[in-house]
C-alpha cells in the first residue's frame, strides 16, 4: 500500500511540476510576441531595399543601426543577422548598409 500511494504521490508532483513550467513558457513567449514589437527596415545607399533581403548576402557592408525607444542594435555578420538589444515596449530600427 504504501509503495502505491508512493507513485500517486510522485506522480501529482511530476504532473503539477510540467504543468507549472508549461504555464511560464507560455506566459514569457506570449509577453514577447504579444506585447513588444519590432520593426525593421533596410536601408543600401540610403535607399529601402525589401525586407526579405538580407543586403549583406548581396555584398553590401554594415554602417549603422539606429533604433527607437532606446534599444541598440548590431550587425552578427557571421550569422548574418541583427541583434537588438534593450526593447522594452514598441521598437523600429532603421539599418543602414553601404555598396
Amino acid at each position: 500500500m504504501k509503495k502505491i500511494s508512493l507513485i500517486l504521490v510522485s506522480i501529482m508532483v511530476l504532473t503539477i511540476g510540467v504543468l507549472y513550467f508549461s504555464t511560464i513558457k507560455y506566459n514569457t513567449s506570449n509577453v514577447v510576441n504579444n506585447e513588444i514589437n519590432e520593426e525593421i527596415a533596410f536601408y543600401v545607399n540610403n535607399e529601402p531595399v525589401s525586407p526579405n533581403v538580407n543586403p549583406a548576402s548581396s555584398g553590401a557592408t554594415f554602417d549603422k543601426a539606429v533604433c527607437t525607444n532606446g534599444a541598440t542594435a548590431t550587425w552578427d555578420s557571421t550569422a548574418q543577422s541583427l541583434k537588438i538589444a534593450g526593447v522594452s515596449g514598441p521598437t523600429s530600427c532603421k539599418v543602414y548598409f553601404t555598396k
